[in-house]
């Protein structure tokens, strides 16, 4: 049936169509890195359409999803992305749909010569591909989430990002794509990096 309006009305979407009108909860219709996303107006734009908005909340699904994640036990932990890694089909969804895996043509996932990643389907090889692609990312994710959006078989995959990018945050105090101009730290070299104190050993 063909939508003649959309219109919000707090925390809710009303929808009217020819015959009926529905209401619906605002969070069921949206990601939940939208609902919780802490820069709604853009940071850089050449012409802004409407008024700047507002962070609308936190994170709340992503942030509570990882912190539950984190407080397991080193060996629950393991189980549970064991069960996760397990679904994964090795389709390269989540790196194709990915804007910052630029090197789809030479990636080292399916490269032959030489063979960083084998191409047999055990829980190791999908877990080490999940691995690798993590890194590979690593201080340049957004979080835009469509890693996860492309799933086929439902894998939290923002949700490891979201952890590495936890990690970066706390050691280099950065943020992907919030300051421009600036470089991700794991693409330069400090020698001494205050926040790092292996260099005390």
């Amino acid at each position: 049936e063909e939508v003649a309006a959309v219109s919000f009305d707090g925390d809710e979407v009303v929808v009217q169509t020819k015959n009926k009108k529905l209401t619906l909860p605002f969070k069921d219709l949206v990601f939940d890195k939208c609902i919780g996303c802490p820069y709604p107006t853009p940071l850089l734009y050449d012409y802004l359409v409407g008024k700047p908005l507002p962070p609308q909340g936190t994170h709340e699904g992503l942030n509570e999803r990882t912190k539950r994640i984190e407080a397991l036990p080193p060996e629950e932990r393991l189980e549970f992305w064991k069960s996760e890694l397990e679904r994964c089909i090795r389709c390269y969804a989540c790196r194709n749909s990915c804007p910052l895996c630029v090197c789809k043509d030479f990636c080292s996932a399916e490269s032959r010569e030489p063979l960083w990643i084998s191409h047999a389907h055990g829980i190791k090889e999908k877990w080490l591909w999940q691995v690798f692609h993590v890194l590979h990312v690593a201080g340049r994710c957004t979080g835009c989430g469509e890693c996860e959006r492309a799933c086929p078989v439902g894998i939290p995959l923002l949700t490891i990002r979201h952890m590495a990018n936890n990690v970066i945050k706390d050691l280099f105090d950065y943020e992907a794509g919030i300051k421009l101009g600036e470089k991700p730290p794991l693409l330069t070299y400090s020698v001494l990096e205050p926040k790092i104190e292996e260099e005390k050993w």
